[in-house]
C-alpha cells in the first residue's frame, strides 16, 4: 500500500509565524497547498483578531505537474516531461448537414 500524504493546517497571527511553524513541523521542502486570511472573534467585527491559515504537505506529490517543472527549473535541474495531451474530437453541430 502506498504511503499516505500528510496534510496539516497551521494557524497563526501572521504569515511569517505560520510559515515558520510549517518549516519547523514539515521541513524546508514542505509544499504549501492553500493559504487564507480571516478575522476571528470580536463583536460585529470590532476587536476581531487577524488569523492566517496555511494548509501544507510534506509530500512533493501534492504539487501539480506545472509546479514540479517550475521547482526543477529554479533548482537548475531537468524538468520532468509534460504529459501527452488527450486527443480531442469535434462533434458536428446539431442540425448541420454535409
Amino acid at each position: 500500500m502506498a504511503p499516505r500524504m500528510r496534510l496539516k493546517t497551521f494557524r497563526a497571527k501572521s504569515m511569517a509565524e505560520a510559515l515558520a511553524a510549517v518549516k519547523q513541523d514539515l521541513g524546508k521542502d514542505a509544499v504549501i497547498l492553500h493559504t487564507r486570511s480571516y478575522k476571528q472573534g470580536g463583536v460585529f467585527g470590532f476587536g476581531a483578531k487577524a488569523v492566517v491559515e496555511i494548509t501544507a504537505s510534506d509530500d512533493p506529490r501534492a504539487l501539480a505537474p506545472r509546479d514540479l517543472r517550475a521547482r526543477a527549473k529554479a533548482a537548475g535541474e531537468a524538468a520532468p516531461p509534460r504529459p501527452p495531451a488527450p486527443p480531442t474530437t469535434v462533434a458536428p453541430a446539431a442540425g448541420a448537414s454535409r
